[in-house]
């Protein structure tokens, strides 16, 4: 993984950037989940980048596992008399 990977300069302060998947951006709200670093440095963003991308990254599991795999019809629409 490149140095810069995940990380935006955003003004003189590093953030990390983690896109969401297209799958779940309507159910967070958001495209990507963005942080900021605190720091200026790319080396230190670049060491602590990695807790941060992994938080999102988990988040972004537990979201996948709680999603509904596919669209509930209706009760009364499967009921036939």
């Amino acid at each position: 993984m490149g140095k810069k990977t995940n990380l935006e300069l955003h003004g003189n302060t590093w953030r990390v950037t983690v896109s969401i998947p297209v799958s779940l951006r309507e159910i967070i709200g958001k495209s990507h989940f963005k942080e900021s670093l605190n720091t200026s440095d790319l080396d230190e963003a670049a060491r602590l980048k990695h807790g941060v991308v992994g938080k999102y990254k988990k988040l972004i599991e537990t979201y996948k596992k709680i999603k509904p795999q596919k669209t509930l019809q209706p009760l009364n629409s499967t009921i036939t008399s």
